[in-house]
């Protein structure tokens, strides 16, 4: 996808969330490969908002799905001492 087509599609609050995040990873490829910045674009801020959309934020503890993993192997596991 194009860097112009890529920004427009990530910014797009009626594009499905797959499609933002999709269009938002090839604009942070194309700028990390040495792509060009749309004019009028500033590229850190471009890389920053893309970077949010690529990466939505989580509700919770980011390890919370390990400890729940760990929970539920060890609940009913006996303790050797």
């Amino acid at each position: 996808m194009d860097p112009t087509t890529a920004m427009r599609v990530m910014r797009d609050p009626d594009a499905e969330l797959d499609e933002r995040i999709d269009a938002a990873r090839d604009l942070i490829a194309w700028l990390h490969g040495g792509g060009f910045t749309p004019v009028g674009e500033d590229r850190i801020a471009l890389l920053d908002e893309a970077g949010r959309i690529a990466r939505p934020a989580i509700d919770g503890s980011p390890d919370e799905h390990l400890e729940a993993a760990y929970d539920d192997r060890f609940a009913d596991d006996e303790v050797w001492s």
